[in-house]
């Protein structure tokens, strides 16, 4: 059975869902013993599936859709999952070590997917910052990326880049964006960051500061 197939029927009834959904995670537990390729149950022998919840189901639909995110994760380790007490998770709820070790399931399914598709993403914003390059050298009316190599911006130099585009940027995300690049006592870079981040965030901030300024300005 392949891991992601989808349920031959899609009832509209919560409690049918939260059997088929059951059903399916016996069947790649059932088919994980069979194949021994892989050993995400392999601490519980015999899983109680009908611990598995609503909530459990949920995040699973988004693992198969592919929308899952890190914070989606962040999350479902709150409600699912703690180290240190695995009975228990960090609102002091009571929970199952089939729910434990399904929510790891999650993660270890999950993050192959995430990371595919930030590797794309990152991939897309180096080139877009490529020709943001090329294009500021033909003007040459502005030096914002003369000493940036885009192939040393990061994720996060895309997400901030995407917030600015988008009007949504606060100084809150700028101030956390810069204490990831600035030491923020000495405001020298901070050790492993490349020079290309600290100019990228210089252009950021030439964007973003006056927006700032103008907005509290009308409030």
């Amino acid at each position: 059975m392949n891991m992601f197939e989808q349920p031959k029927n899609n009832p509209e009834n919560p409690e049918e869902k939260l059997i088929n959904f059951r059903n399916e995670i016996e069947a790649i537990i059932k088919n994980e013993k069979e194949t021994e390729e892989t050993g995400h149950f392999s601490d519980i022998p015999e899983p109680n599936l009908e611990e598995l919840t609503p909530e459990d189901f949920g995040f699973w639909e988004k693992v198969k859709d592919e929308s899952i995110t890190r914070e989606d994760l962040a999350v479902y380790k709150r409600l699912a999952s703690d180290p240190e007490n695995k009975s228990m998770n960090e609102t002091g709820k009571l929970i199952s070590p089939t729910r434990y070790v399904f929510y790891n399931f999650v993660v270890n399914t999950a993050m192959p997917v995430i990371m595919d598709r930030e590797m794309k993403i990152l991939d897309d914003f180096r080139n877009n910052v490529e020709k943001m390059k090329e294009a500021e050298k033909q003007k040459q009316n502005t030096t914002h990326f003369s000493r940036v190599n885009p192939r040393e911006l990061e994720l996060a130099d895309s997400v901030i880049l995407g917030k600015l585009e988008d009007g949504s940027l606060t100084e809150e995300d700028f101030f956390e964006y810069r204490s990831r690049i600035f030491d923020i006592k000495t405001s020298e870079l901070l050790p492993g960051v490349p020079p290309s981040r600290a100019y990228f965030s210089a252009f950021i901030a030439n964007k973003a500061i006056p927006l700032f300024i103008k907005k509290e300005s009308i409030q």
